[in-house]
């Protein structure tokens, strides 16, 4: 038997630009979480295992597609949560706080956000049926 033929017609099905490169739509809990965990991986290479000479001509492009990725996949994730997407600004700025280590009094604060964004966007479920930015995520 086709195994394509018994999926959901109405399932999305997603792919690495689904999720990276496109703000629209909804995301489900496990994508969101493998993309952030891909991202995170790709920054912690760059940083720590890219020789100095090559990571300055790079880190610019190199951290604005990070960052843009990062903003796609958390406005699908609070698309996701009923929430509009511009909302992802928060994280992303509490990220770029945090990031690589964290400094004093706005480090922790920054750090707070994300425990918050974390535990909104990680552990709480998809919003059921439609919902003002598309029909659920399969998964």
């Amino acid at each position: 038997m086709n195994a394509r033929a018994d999926r959901d017609p109405n399932a999305r099905h997603y792919g690495v630009a689904d999720v990276m490169l496109t703000s629209t739509g909804r995301l489900a809990r496990m994508p969101f979480a493998a993309g952030a965990a891909v991202l995170f991986v790709l920054a912690w290479v760059y940083e720590w295992r890219v020789p100095a000479g090559v990571h300055r001509w790079t880190a610019f492009i190199f951290w604005c597609a990070i960052l843009f990725s990062t903003a796609c996949i958390l406005s699908q994730r609070l698309h996701d949560r009923n929430r509009r997407g511009w909302w992802a600004f928060v994280p992303v700025f509490a990220l770029v706080g945090v990031w690589p280590q964290p400094q004093g009094i706005s480090g922790m604060i920054c750090l707070v956000v994300l425990a918050f964004f974390g535990a909104e966007l990680f552990f709480q479920p998809s919003r059921k049926g439609f919902n003002r930015f598309g029909p659920p995520p399969s998964s």
